[in-house]
């Protein structure tokens, strides 16, 4: 979704979204890419590496083990209401098609044997 500044500049959604990944990269979490995360899920990424030295936050102790417990926030009801206009949403915004895009993330999860994701609104 844009966002729209303190001074009314228009901030695209895709710079938004990468400021916010690098925002959280290295402090809270290591950024990945969703084939990247598949890839956990089968415990086939020795590829990544967070470099020599570096322990992540909130007991994350392996970028190459599988996944064992995936925290995953899901579309709330409200994203079907919203108004793209006023919340500076592109052309593209779809919310059935988030919402549909998170179920089938949660299935994948499961079909590669881990347990089900977290709700990470608890």
């Amino acid at each position: 979704m844009n966002s729209v500044g303190i001074d009314g500049t228009v901030y695209d959604a895709d710079l938004v979204h990468n400021m916010a990944l690098a925002g959280m990269h290295g402090e809270f979490c290591t950024a990945i890419t969703t084939e990247d995360a598949l890839l956990l899920c089968n415990g086939n990424a020795d590829h990544l590496d967070r470099g020599a030295g570096q322990r992540m936050k909130f007991d994350v102790s392996s970028m190459t083990a599988p996944l064992r417990t995936v925290a995953l926030k899901k579309p709330g009801t409200s994203l079907l209401h919203a108004n793209r206009d006023e919340w500076h949403y592109g052309p593209h915004f779809d919310p059935l098609r988030a919402i549909d895009n998170h179920a089938a993330f949660v299935r994948i999860l499961q079909d590669r044997g881990g347990q089900d994701p977290l709700d990470a609104r608890r």
